[in-house]
């Protein structure tokens, strides 16, 4: 073979190598993947269900299903049902707490109960493309049709357990609180029927105002009064929507832990059992009134 030859042959074969690497890379095993221009990484499952790990992309990312169904359905409907139902793609929301209301005649809400909720709820669904693949009917790209701002989505049913990553958002608490988004649960029954909502937080974290001053008033009373029903159940309604409200939890602490010990001096033990166990329901943990549960238990058995 000629030189000439030799050097065509040479610029042809590292021509297709070139060519081969820019194209859209795929797996090569069956899984579900994020595809970030050549870069793959897949979602890790164990028994169909995925890990909960951190994930975090660009906005550009696209869902890469390879999956046998893919081919026996084809690439508009999948186990029966269409793509938009069975591979939905949808922007998260936190929602914060679940609170109970009534409607007064005038449409007016007053808030009766506050709990802690802590689960994600779709805000809006995500407009996407699903494209086959030339060449392998099992392979399936999810692709948004415009690139996804920032925040926590969900690839798959909220029901069956979906893959949840971030967009565009760093692993740390700061960032995750941004860009998380919160809302809260409102839930009412009306005779029969059941009523239920999702406002932004602010709008409790407002009435959450009135309330905190509520709660330290009441408990500031009932240190002085000894009657402390009033102000748990206060305290209680303003620490589940800030549960991080420090001031008040060592208000209520303190309080609390002062009518404990108050209670055993009278000899009243089950109400200083039940004291301290509202510590507890409140702030997890708390050593001084677990030692305290212990010490009632004591001096209690000692009187029997």
């Amino acid at each position: 073979m000629s030189s000439k030859s030799l050097t065509t042959l040479f610029i042809l074969t590292a021509l297709a190598t070139s060519l081969s690497g820019c194209g859209p890379r795929f797996p090569e095993a069956y899984g579900i993947y994020a595809r970030e221009g050549r870069d793959l990484t897949e979602f890790e499952m164990v028994n169909d269900k995925p890990v909960e790990k951190w994930y975090s992309f660009d906005d550009d990312v696209e869902i890469i299903f390879y999956h046998p169904s893919v081919k026996e359905f084809g690439a508009r409907t999948l186990f029966g049902v269409t793509m938009e139902e069975a591979l939905p793609l949808a922007l998260l929301t936190h929602v914060r707490s679940h609170v109970r209301y009534e409607k007064s005649r005038d449409q007016s809400i007053r808030i009766t109960n506050v709990q802690p909720e802590g689960s994600d709820v779709v805000l809006k669904k995500v407009a996407v493309q699903y494209i086959p693949v030339e060449g392998n009917p099992e392979i399936l790209i999810v692709s948004p049709r415009e690139p996804l701002e920032k925040g926590f989505y969900a690839f798959g049913k909220m029901r069956n357990n979906p893959i949840k990553f971030a967009i565009g958002v760093d692993d740390n608490p700061d960032e995750r609180r941004k860009y998380r988004g919160c809302v809260d649960s409102y839930f009412t029954r009306k005779g029969f029927t059941f009523e239920s909502d999702f406002k932004p937080c602010e709008a409790l974290d407002k009435e959450n105002e009135a309330w905190r001053e509520e709660a330290i008033r009441a408990l500031n009373e009932g240190a002085d009064s000894g009657d402390l029903d009033d102000a748990y159940a206060k305290a209680e309604r303003s620490l589940a929507v800030n549960p991080e409200d420090e001031e008040l939890k060592d208000l209520f602490h303190n309080t609390f832990a002062e009518g404990v010990r108050a209670a055993i001096e009278a000899e009243h033990f089950k109400t200083a059992k039940t004291r301290a166990n509202r510590i507890l329901e409140l702030i997890p943990n708390d050593e001084e009134a677990t030692r305290l549960l212990a010490e009632i238990e004591t001096l209690h058995k000692a009187k029997r």
